[in-house]
């Protein structure tokens, strides 16, 4: 990322606070519950969801742009199962929208043109073969590699994301190095109590006491140099978790998630059910949502390094600032 980016990032958060506008700068879409991968921690491919046809969603991409929309999160499910990713991607950034892809890395090799025009790639990454495949099935490990590969071969920006759970709290050694080895940088974030889009606990989550020792390792790796995403204020922040943390949250007010039906919440970790904000138009459904009030449960690390970033965070800024001076950009 640049100081372009900063800067519109410092233009929407300033007109936010002082006009009192909602402004949706940063927009995580999930494109599609479907998705071809069955991670042990997520449910999200077994609740179905309507999706909209592309030119429905470019029509959104451009009201929301006129909006003040500037970064654009293409996620799923897996957003390389929609066929028309590679139009929606490259519409965006004719918008000069900044747009990055989460994806498990199965359908890169299959859709590689589609990523060619993207400003990122977030590969999931959770350690070594045997502790991937276990998390997200076999062969998940080695088409990760395919990707990374192909990616860097092809200039397309990455970064890693890996979930701390109890099968890789001590795998941080080694996704560091493997990071720090290829140029790229790894956000963390913890393995939910409840498996995503579940009511059950999730078997993966770690013990308490692993897991702050976990981040507590990170962030004093991130002060030696380590290829760490998060800002020390980040992992300050998860390092709470499970318990409750307060956050200033930029939910409704400068960040949105969008459904794969449309439909736009202010954050859909806690407003996944919400029924009443499929928008009559993009303007309205923007201004009209709840705002989630004092929210003390935001472990979703990009959202959270969001929220201390719109809070002109000075530790999430340079973290901001860093991903674009990564070797891979």
């Amino acid at each position: 990322m640049s100081m372009r980016h900063l800067f519109q990032g410092a233009n929407a958060v300033t007109r936010e606070i002082f006009l009192k506008r909602r402004i949706p700068l940063a927009v995580s879409w999930s494109l599609t519950h479907r998705c071809n991968q069955k991670c042990l921690y997520c449910g999200i491919s077994n609740h179905s969801c309507a999706e909209l046809d592309t030119q429905k969603i470019l029509n959104m991409i451009e009201d929301l742009r006129n909006m003040g929309m500037r970064w654009v999160s293409f996620t799923g499910g897996e957003p390389l199962l929609r066929e028309d990713l590679g139009q929606i991607a490259a519409f965006s950034k004719a918008r000069g929208l900044y747009v990055s892809i989460s994806t498990n890395g199965r359908l890169v090799s299959e859709r590689l043109n589609d990523l060619l025009c993207v400003d990122r790639v977030k590969l999931s990454l959770d350690g070594p073969r045997d502790i991937q495949d276990t998390i997200k099935g076999e062969g998940s490990f080695d088409k990760v590699m395919e990707a990374i590969e192909l990616c860097k071969k092809n200039k397309i920006p990455l970064c890693l994301e890996c979930v701390l759970s109890r099968y890789n709290i001590k795998s941080i050694d080694y996704l560091l190095r493997f990071a720090s080895e290829r140029g790229l940088k790894v956000i963390f974030q913890p393995a939910t109590e409840k498996i995503l889009w579940q009511e059950e606990l999730n078997p993966l989550a770690a013990p308490k006491d692993s897991y702050r020792g976990a981040i507590s390792r990170l962030m004093n790796e991130k002060r030696r140099g380590a290829p760490v995403y998060n800002s020390l204020s980040g992992l300050r922040h998860l390092y709470s978790w499970p318990e409750s943390k307060s956050i200033r949250c930029s939910a409704g007010r400068l960040s949105f998630d969008i459904k794969p039906d449309g439909r736009i919440l202010a954050c859909d970790r806690i407003q996944r059910n919400f029924p009443g904000a499929k928008p009559s138009g993009v303007r309205d459904a923007v201004n009209n949502i709840p705002r989630p009030l004092d929210c003390k449960d935001c472990w979703r690390s990009s959202q959270v390094e969001f929220n201390l970033l719109s809070s002109l965070n000075p530790e999430a800024i340079f973290s901001f600032l860093a991903l674009g001076r990564n070797g891979s950009e």
